[in-house]
């Protein structure tokens, strides 16, 4: 399995932190070099970003470490589809492995979800998910299910085919890198494991190019009524229409349970 780390070459502490987590867990990684959006002159803007786009799909503008963050996102699901890679891990710099067993999940993840079958497994935590028919045990341990409202891009599993669909649909980039909400209302599904088998390291505390974006409020447009028209419409059919009839649980409702189980006296 290909992993692929996303890490700026001059934060030096980040790579050798993930290159012992990696070799730690005998697991094969190469690097992918980020793109420093606040680096960008305004010709690298107008050739790699669709302002225009953001503001009309989520009222807001992208930063510019946003719009480095989803470039080496894109970067990566070019290289997975130029060079016919059927399915490979995306991580970020910021990681640590919970379970040295995870090559074996990968596997798994693997053969259920061949090249051409478009899909995203996040590997990191997840809170909220639906729980439904789609519902995979993997093993013993892990369990599949669909993805609700997350955010964070800092571990994955994505095939050539899901790839493939994003490199023709969000370059040039207009929606950051972990909107998973929307990859899952217009392209494909995004599952998510429990318990989840990467984490955060202490590097994710600060982030050298914003990879885990900026998203204050201060960067939104006032006067989109296309916008908020489209918002309210669509919060109106899926409470009446769709919202019923899901079985929305929470990661840590369990974890809860399971510290309340061990902590009983026997």
């Amino acid at each position: 399995m290909n992993c692929f780390i996303i890490n700026l070459p001059r934060d030096i502490d980040r790579r050798d932190s993930i290159v012992k987590e990696m070799e730690k867990c005998k697991l094969d990684f190469s690097f992918i070099e980020a793109v420093d959006g606040r680096l960008f002159s305004n010709e690298d803007f107008k050739n790699n970003y669709d302002e225009e786009k953001s503001i009309q799909l989520f009222n807001r503008k992208m930063t510019p470490g946003e719009i480095g963050c989803a470039l080496s996102h894109i970067k990566i699901y070019n290289k997975i589809v130029s060079e016919g890679i059927p399915s490979a891990v995306v991580l970020e710099d910021d990681i640590c492995i919970i379970d040295c067993n995870i090559e074996k999940l990968l596997a798994d993840l693997e053969k259920i979800y061949p090249a051409d079958i478009p899909v995203i497994v996040l590997l990191n935590f997840v809170d909220r998910y639906e729980s439904n028919k789609s519902d995979v045990m993997l093993n013993e341990k892990y369990s599949m299910h669909d993805s609700y409202r997350s955010i964070s891009s800092s571990a994955y599993f994505i095939t050539q085919a899901a790839a493939g669909i994003l490199v023709n649909n969000i370059f040039p980039a207009y929606v950051v890198a972990d909107k998973w909400e929307y990859f899952q209302e217009k392209f494909f599904p995004v599952k998510m494991i429990i318990p989840n088998c990467v984490g955060l390291s202490e590097n994710s505390l600060s982030s050298t190019i914003e990879l885990n974006g900026d998203r204050r409020k201060k960067v939104k447009i006032k006067f989109n009524y296309k916008y908020y028209l489209r918002k309210h419409a669509n919060s109106i059919l899926f409470n009446l229409f769709k919202k019923p009839f899901m079985k929305i649980k929470r990661q840590s409702d369990l974890i809860d349970k399971q510290s309340q189980t061990q902590a009983k006296p026997h």
